[in-house]
């Protein structure tokens, strides 16, 4: 569903499920796209108003929560998912410095992972509904969920995505159209992930709308750099 402005009131002050994708398609491993559901909060202000909660009243049982293994393909691996984005989020705007770690091939050194310490500043938050509103240096929410590609945006060339699974291919259409073309600097996608699954996480690859696997690549494929960023859940 998508994400209505902060504020707002909503009518239901419980998760929303989206109903599964009756499109014909595969995803991930062998899953049929219309055996998916996905779920996402109502709004930006009720996720964060229920995140509130959750912190406040079930702190222990909330990290325990979402560090569960998301092998499940229940309802509640969605909720954990949903729940992890919310977290993610706010580690992120807040800033801090961060684990990461390059999944290009080229990066693997004889002596392992290359790890390294991202730093990332404290920025607003802007939600944003069109190309348009977005703004340098801030962290930037779409609220159109069903065309997005990524979880947040700093203009110019930084994408976050949050995940708790080992497969999240890219949809190429919709990241494409944020893609800047003046210049040739590196186009930083990082996957956001909990520490259960960033040693292994992988680069991931992209995918067409119908998702199935992208064979004509486009020409700004040689800037992307795909990382894998390790999100600590201690609230």
């Amino acid at each position: 569903m998508e994400e209505d402005n902060p504020g707002e009131s909503s009518t239901s002050k419980s998760p929303a499920v989206i109903r599964p994708d009756k499109r014909k398609g595969v995803i991930g491993k062998g899953k049929p796209f219309y055996s998916m559901s996905t779920l996402e909060f109502a709004s930006d202000y009720v996720s964060e108003e229920v995140t509130d909660k959750l912190i406040k009243n079930y702190r222990s049982q909330l990290e325990n929560f979402v560090k569960a293994s998301s092998s499940s393909t229940s309802d509640y691996s969605s909720l954990r998912g949903a729940i992890f984005k919310r977290i993610a989020h706010r580690k992120l705007i807040k800033g801090g410095t961060f684990r990461a770690r390059p999944l290009f091939s080229s990066t693997f050194s004889y002596f392992g992972i290359n790890n390294s310490n991202l730093s990332i500043p404290t920025r607003n938050k802007l939600l944003f509904s069109d190309i348009s509103e977005i703004v340098p240096n801030m962290y930037c929410i779409p609220t159109q969920k069903n065309d997005a590609s990524f979880d947040a945006f700093v203009f110019p060339d930084t994408f976050f995505q949050m995940t708790v699974s080992e497969s999240h291919p890219i949809i190429k259409s919709g990241l494409e159209k944020y893609i800047n073309y003046n210049n040739s600097s590196d186009i930083k996608f990082y996957f956001v992930v909990p520490k259960e699954i960033y040693s292994s996480y992988r680069e991931q690859v992209l995918y067409t709308t119908k998702r199935t696997v992208l064979k004509n690549n486009p020409p700004w494929i040689n800037r992307l750099r795909q990382y894998a960023l390790e999100i600590d859940l201690k609230l």
